[in-house]
Order: C-alpha cells, then structure tokens, then sequence
C-alpha cells in the first residue's frame, strides 16, 4: 500500500493539472486579447482626434486609391519600404511600421494597401 504523503501530492498534482487545463479555455478577453485598443477624443466638431491605431507610419494612403487598377499597369518605387506581392506569395512576417504593403490578387488587381 502507497504512504498518504505520496497519495496527497499525487491529487495535488492531478487538481492543479486540471486547473491550469481549464484556464486555458476560457474566453478571450472583450476586443478579442490581441486587438489593439485606441481611443479617439471627440472635438466636439465630429472630427476625432486620432488615436495611437489611427496614425500610420508608411505611405498606405497615397496608395489606396491604386485598389482596383492591375498591378501591371502602376508604377511604385523601389526599396526596402514598398512591397508588392500575390495572395499566392510566400512573404515574410516580421512587422515593419513603415513599410507599405501592396497586395494584389492573381488575375493583378490590387485588393489591399497597409502598413507593415
């Protein structure tokens, strides 16, 4: 027959195991835990005044009004900033802020310009 101690660690064990298994499903957080939450204070004029998210660090903007035209038949600068590619594309991950993205589908037409 098994000591006590040895049966007491063991339910210890077995009731923490348990408990770190139910933490790990439960719900996320409100805004989804990996969204990033900004404020915008309202001027009283109806414009906002922009939050952290609403500031971007690339030219995304003077871009968007590319979405629509084939990639073919635009023209963007060169360099390390800009970066055109396929839904089909293998790109890399890493989050550069000032970097423009430029994403077009495989028939060439641009569906998505944003920073990063």
């Amino acid at each position: 027959m098994s000591k006590p101690g040895v049966f007491m660690r063991l339910l210890i064990l077995n009731v923490l195991a348990a408990a770190i298994l139910v933490a790990g499903c439960a719900p996320p957080p409100p805004g989804g835990g990996n969204t990033i939450v900004t404020a915008s204070a309202d001027t009283g004029t109806g414009d906002k005044e922009p939050g952290l998210a609403d500031i971007e660090l690339c030219d995304a903007e003077e871009y968007r009004p590319l979405i629509g035209s084939n990639i073919a038949a635009v023209t963007l600068p060169a360099g390390p900033r800009m970066r055109a590619f396929s839904v089909d594309d293998i790109v890399t991950q890493e989050y550069i802020p000032q970097r423009t993205n430029v994403l077009y589908e495989t028939d060439g037409s641009i569906i998505r310009v944003y920073c990063g």
